[in-house]
């Protein structure tokens, strides 16, 4: 029998505890087998672990070694990962009715729901490459992803229902993507990313964004004092922009920012 010496302590943990509730929701678990009670979460990228434990210490003021493992598959290509298990019934109990029934997170306080988002993001946000904007969130289970896109909306960040992608018999990943203009804003309301490789990726795209803005500022100003699409054109490209011309008459004539569009498989 394991010593049980966690201590619950949420009062004044708010950002730890929405954190630890969102990562559970995403990439963490909790489990009973045969009478062990656990906390159980893995991830490849260590930071991400290392700030999870942190999270969890300060709310249970419990020590959780951690313990890495090689994953010998081609899709992790033998990358360390890195695990804790927190084993505790006090734990277990306590946080199993909150992970089963998610409504009560919606009465809680702005700080602990945007933690709560940013714990579901750092699990199951998904950052493309730069050139298509795509910062997107996935999840099996269908109340999830309601809560994701309410909890976006509590925060005036627009998102968008995309197809469902089946991969397997019985399974389907339901998916939001966040439109391109409110990415920033998402990534300042959740206070940036805690793994390093997304957070990278993310502020080149929001990097592309504003400079997109910014020429489309500069091209309507320009059209409105009578300038001709070649000599918006000439203009911001002396100004060191990377464009085209077809570019330029394309924003002027839908008079939309260049990084609205429709994405492939979207839900109406």
């Amino acid at each position: 029998m394991r010593n049980d010496n966690a201590r619950i302590n949420v009062i004044g943990n708010e950002k730890e505890f929405g954190y630890v509730i969102g990562v559970l929701l995403g990439d963490g678990c909790i489990s009973e087998y045969k009478g062990t009670r656990q906390v159980a979460f893995s991830s490849i990228d260590r930071e991400f672990t290392v700030f999870f434990n942190e999270n969890l210490k300060a709310i249970f003021n419990k020590k959780i070694p951690i313990y890495i493992y090689i994953v010998k598959n081609s899709k992790y290509n033998n990358k360390p990962k890195y695990c804790l298990h927190l084993y505790s019934k006090k734990v277990y109990l306590f946080l199993k009715p909150k992970i089963d029934n998610l409504n009560w997170i919606y009465k809680q306080n702005d700080i602990f729901k945007m933690m709560v988002l940013k714990g579901l993001f750092d699990s199951e946000g998904f950052v493309s490459k730069e050139k298509s904007f795509c910062v997107s969130f996935s999840n099996t289970d269908e109340e999830i992803i309601k809560l994701f896109i309410k909890l976006c909306k509590e925060f005036d960040i627009e998102t968008k229902r995309f197809k469902e992608y089946q991969y397997s018999n019985n399974c389907s990943s339901k998916q939001v993507k966040i439109l391109p203009l409110h990415i920033e804003k998402f990534y300042t309301t959740i206070s940036g990313l805690t793994i390093k490789r997304k957070e990278r990726k993310i502020l080149k795209i929001i990097n592309r964004i504003n400079n997109k803005k910014n020429m489309y500022e500069i091209a309507t100003n320009l059209r409105s004092n009578g300038y001709g699409n070649v000599k918006i054109f000439k203009f911001l490209k002396s100004r060191g922009y990377d464009l085209t011309i077809s570019m330029v008459e394309g924003w002027l004539y839908s008079n939309k920012i260049p990084c609205i569009y429709k994405y492939k498989n979207q839900v109406q």
